[in-house]
């Protein structure tokens, strides 16, 4: 992520996130942990991880994460209005 990022920014959209061949996993359990940080696209990103273990057995495993931006809408009303007014108001969100 960048440092000079600002809330609600949305000038990032790199493709690649994040990017290691060389992540070692716990001698006792066998998992590891990255953290990272996501573009400002909303959408839904593949991961995708690759194991070799000693004996040379492979394993891979690919899943997805979603990526959401909050937001808000706010209605233009008419400034004005009387009583049995109608006001179509369509919204799109």
């Amino acid at each position: 992520m960048r440092p000079e990022r600002k809330p609600g920014d949305r000038e990032d959209f790199s493709e690649t996130l994040f990017g290691n061949a060389g992540v070692k996993t716990s001698s006792s359990n066998g998992e590891a942990t990255i953290s990272f940080g996501l573009n400002d696209g909303v959408s839904t990103f593949r991961v995708f991880a690759d194991a070799i273990e000693e004996d040379g057995a492979l394993g891979s495993e690919t899943l997805g994460i979603k990526s959401v931006q909050p937001f808000y809408a706010e209605a233009k009303l008419p400034l004005e209005v009387t009583t049995d007014d109608q006001i179509p108001l369509p919204i799109n969100l």
